[in-house]
């Protein structure tokens, strides 16, 4: 289970669910959804929560079952390599002490020898070693079948992971209606705060959890990744402050951003690198890749992101900005939000 912050009380829970029973919609429920009786909203505030964590338990566990599995193929993968060995230290054996063709070695000279060779080892070496090329092939045969379970598992592990985001947004989309519904209650704004940390605690940890899992990621994107990191690592050290380095341009663009995650953990982004929901970047059109950019709405929230994705491509010409999940949620926002982007530049 993951645990990493004590969960909210059950009493103290029950007591946001009955103050928000009245004002909030079902899980998932959009505005224009029939009104809802008062209890099943409370229900639906907690299955929520249930939910998310049962599903990231199951990420949790079926992480553990993809590295084992991996782990099977290594080994798998280092009999395969013992057999291939063996196989040729006895064909080099034949080839250097196995009888010669003489016919061939007449007409051919020295390279007779060497031409030979399958020759020497259809009638010397097949023959007498099939049980190398039997396990030769058994292990071969072996690791494909690993390997394709690893496929699948790692598929199931990545699904399961954008199930727990997709259940965590009902969550926080529901704590976010609270929060507004009750914005001068300091009690409940209190516990809201702990829940909140509670699930970003675990999509950060499911996050990581998915990492070594992940397919592996070309040799762009592995350098797409490599250049990024210490861009993003400087970001995301700076909090609400210009990150060290950079400094304001004064082009401005203003507009709609959303946000994108659960379905996107993983695959690559427009620079190559992974996309990771709990990194501090952001898809644009209207900047080149690599641009850092200062995003901040009316309410005093800020945050900056390093672009390395195109988009959004939906949305109408009022969208501009595409947040990663973590970015969205220091604006505080899980749909739509009016902000203000300011393009960075390094210094000198």
């Amino acid at each position: 289970m993951i645990r990493v912050l004590a969960r909210p009380r059950r009493a103290a829970l029950s007591v946001v669910c009955a103050l928000v029973a009245g004002v909030l919609l079902p899980t998932g429920a959009r505005a224009d959804d029939a009104p809802v009786p008062v209890g099943r909203i409370a229900e639906a505030l907690a299955d929520a929560t249930r939910e998310a964590e049962r599903a990231a338990d199951d990420v949790m566990q079926s992480v553990a079952r993809a590295i084992d599995a991996r782990r099977q193929v290594d080994a798998a993968a280092d009999r395969y390599a013992d057999a291939q060995e063996a196989l040729g230290d006895r064909l080099r054996d034949i080839y250097i002490n196995g009888p010669r063709d003489p016919v061939t070695a007449m007409l051919l000279g020295g390279d007779g020898r060497r031409l030979s060779v399958l020759a020497n080892v259809q009638r010397d070496g097949v023959r007498s070693d099939e049980q190398l090329v039997r396990e030769l092939r058994a292990e071969g045969a072996a690791v494909q079948k690993l390997r394709e379970q690893v496929a699948a598992g790692r598929g199931e592990t990545l699904a399961r992971a954008r199930r727990v985001y997709a259940l965590q947004d009902k969550a926080r989309r529901l704590l976010t209606q609270a929060e507004a519904a009750f914005v001068a209650d300091e009690v409940v704004l209190a516990e809201i705060t702990v829940h909140r940390l509670v699930l970003d605690t675990q999509s950060r940890e499911v996050s990581v959890a998915v990492q070594p899992i992940q397919p592996a990621v070309n040799v762009r994107g592995r350098r797409a990744a490599t250049a990024e990191a210490p861009v993003i690592a400087a970001i995301e050290a700076a909090g609400s402050a210009f990150p060290p380095g950079y400094r304001a341009t004064g082009r401005v663009f203003t507009g709609e951003a959303s946000w994108y995650g659960p379905g996107f953990v993983g695959r690559p982004t427009a620079s190559g690198a992974p996309y990771d929901p709990e990194r501090f970047t952001a898809a644009m059109l209207l900047v080149p890749l690599g641009t850092v950019v200062r995003v901040s709405t009316a309410d005093g929230r800020a945050v900056t992101v390093l672009v390395n994705d195109r988009g959004p491509y939906a949305g109408g010409s009022d969208r501009i900005l595409d947040m990663s999940a973590a970015g969205a949620r220091v604006l505080g926002y899980t749909g739509v939000k009016q902000v203000r982007i300011e393009v960075l530049e390094p210094l000198g």
